[in-house]
């Protein structure tokens, strides 16, 4: 499977590329293991949790929305939903209220809006040939309405979290002050014990 037709070119033919690259994407991705899967989270979640107070609320403050809308790259390309990163940047007071009230709502209700939910998956080149599509890797251009809101949650979970010792201690990836740097001194030290 190539990038190239007869005439050595697919540029006019953008379906047919799509399709070759969503045939090498399929290929390539691994479907999750249905004995990883959590059947019953309340349960699972609960575990080893004693005296621990429950996460049960969430809220989305104006700082906390203003914060994670600073993180986002004002070049970063748009979602399905085509709003711009840019104008989320440039009207970040005007869209806070808007924003806190659309996130409250889908909390609340367990609904995002479906173009929320959709992703883009754009091509990037890795290395070799061009003409390969195995030298290319899937990314998932998602909207930056929702990566607002998924920073806010994430924060707030970890937080919970690192509050109340919940996290594996030998968990050094995604966390603050935790790096391979760290699981690497940890896993000499263990070595040298």
């Amino acid at each position: 499977m190539a990038l190239t037709d007869a005439d050595g070119n697919l540029e006019n033919d953008p379906p047919k590329l799509c399709e070759l690259f969503s045939q090498q994407f399929a290929e390539v991705f691994n479907a999750p293991l249905r004995t990883l899967a959590i059947d019953d989270s309340d349960s699972f979640f609960r575990r080893g949790a004693t005296e621990h107070q429950e996460l049960c609320e969430l809220q989305f403050t104006d700082d906390d929305i203003l914060a994670a809308i600073k993180t986002i790259r004002p070049t970063a390309a748009p979602g399905p939903d085509e709003f711009p990163a840019i104008l989320l940047k440039s009207c970040c007071s005007e869209l806070t209220k808007p924003l806190q009230m659309l996130f409250s709502r889908s909390f609340q209700t367990g609904i995002v809006p479906g173009l929320m939910k959709k992703a883009r998956i754009t091509p990037i080149y890795k290395k070799g040939l061009r003409t390969d599509p195995s030298n290319y890797r899937p990314v998932a251009l998602t909207s930056h309405i929702m990566k607002v809101m998924e920073k806010i949650i994430v924060q707030t979970v970890t937080s919970y979290l690192e509050m109340n010792l919940l996290m594996n201690p030998g968990q050094h990836g995604f966390r603050v002050g935790y790096s391979c740097l760290s699981q690497l001194i940890e896993h000499y030290e263990n070595i040298l014990e």
